[in-house]
């Protein structure tokens, strides 16, 4: 495929074209709803992302088990196996205070980081308020007790709970986070993690974060997840199968296999693990598919076309699902801004764009700048969502389902956030 962009401006001043001599000419067009490659032109020399069947489409009597695109998770009881136990003689000459961390709530709490005499290998961690001491357990290796080695997090959201979050390290690349609640004035350890660095995230999308542990190359990750009355982890290197699996800025989880080469994008759920796309590695970090690179006349002339419906700070694909070449962009009389991707087209505008009637399904998730909305209509569906005053819609006509597209509505960002290739 020859290296050719192409920028179109609908309804501006065309700004410019882009070729490079010895080279065909590829043309996109865009309508309100899709974009499409000019007849008899191939869409790219390298294969397209494996299209998988979304589970919302299954038949309900497969399983995840028996569904290859969505391997089932096996989870195991993580919950601490003892409550904190009160130090009833807490000594100040046996127990030696490295850092103190006054918690704002409960009033009164603190955190006590301190080294136990006689063990040379550990800190410890306490939790005191009106003259009781509860023993927390390690936390960090005798060797970091300079202040900042250990740290603390409050109210921190988990689990659909508020958590206290201590963190301390035990080796160049090793570190215990231990989670605890506390309930009528009594710390309740949650989980302990020693097996990576240990971050919150909502993987599944449903408003509550889960926890995400990563060590080593290749990484090795765990997700931790509240189920009932108990912490759970489950090893996703183990459930895919796969030698190295990371999560990507949009949190897909990234699982790759240098054996075949592949990279293959799946979204979490408790359930199991939903396959939206496979890449060859050279695909998958290559700066002209799936990241996608725009030009610095693509950026202005996506900023005119906003400037001209009234938009102030239009969003923009930071990734896609293929192929990235070429924009089309457009402002029409009704106030709405397209740009037009080859194979998904975004749609913003000061006024909603969901679909008032005929509506047949819709589904939410919850991203971390706000929800989007899957809307379905007579079979046709996009996303919804609304980024302070802009309405945003991300749709196509191309054979890719709602976890793919889903793929793109999070990797949006601002326009003054993307710099030019």
């Amino acid at each position: 495929m020859p290296n050719i962009r192409k920028l179109a401006i609908l309804g501006l001043a065309a700004i410019t074209t882009l070729s490079f001599a010895g080279c065909g000419q590829l043309d996109i067009n865009a309508n309100a709803a899709h974009s499409t490659m000019t007849a008899g032109q191939s869409e790219r020399h390298t294969p397209m992302p494996t299209v998988s069947t979304s589970p919302t489409l299954l038949p309900a009597s497969t399983s995840a088990a028996e569904n290859e695109n969505s391997p089932a998770l096996h989870w195991v009881d993580q919950s601490p196996t003892s409550s904190a136990e009160r130090i009833a003689h807490w000594s100040d000459t046996e127990n030696r205070t490295i850092q103190t961390f006054r918690l704002a709530q409960p009033s009164g709490a603190k955190v006590i980081v301190y080294a136990k005499q006689g063990d040379d290998d550990y800190l410890y961690a306490a939790y005191a308020k009106s003259g009781s001491v509860y023993d927390l357990g390690k936390i960090a290796g005798a060797a970091y007790d300079k202040k900042g080695d250990v740290t603390i997090e409050e109210q921190v959201p988990l689990f659909h709970r508020k958590a206290v979050k201590i963190t301390g390290a035990v080796g160049a690349s090793a570190a215990i986070t231990l989670y605890f609640s506390i309930e009528n004035g009594i710390p309740k350890p949650l989980v302990r993690i020693d097996t990576g660095l240990a971050r919150e995230l909502d993987l599944d999308f449903d408003g509550s974060d889960e926890i995400v542990v990563s060590s080593g190359l290749p990484t090795k990750t765990y997700v931790y997840r509240w189920n009932k009355d108990r912490v759970e982890a489950s090893d996703l290197n183990e459930a895919l199968g796969a030698a190295s699996v990371t999560l990507s800025p949009e949190l897909a989880i990234e699982a790759s296999n240098e054996r075949n080469g592949l990279v293959n994008l799946y979204w979490y759920s408790p359930a199991q693990l939903r396959l939206f796309a496979e890449y060859t590695m050279e695909e998958y970090t290559s700066d002209t598919f799936v990241k996608i690179p725009y030009e610095k006349q693509e950026l202005s002339a996506i900023k005119k076309g906003a400037d001209r419906i009234g938009v102030s700070k239009p969003y923009v694909a930071a990734r896609g699902i293929a192929t990235d070449y070429g924009l089309q962009i457009s402002a029409d009389s009704n106030g709405v801004l397209q740009i037009g991707y080859p194979h998904f087209t975004i749609r913003q505008s000061k006024h909603t764009l969901k679909p008032k009637d005929g509506v047949t399904k819709q589904r939410k998730v919850v991203l971390k700048d706000g929800p989007a909305y899957w809307i379905e209509t007579d079979g046709n569906g996009a996303w919804y969502l609304q980024r302070g005053a802009i309405h945003l819609s991300v749709s196509t006509a191309k054979p890719y389902d709602a976890d793919q597209l889903l793929f793109v509505v999070a990797s949006l960002i601002p326009w003054q956030d993307q710099k030019p290739s």
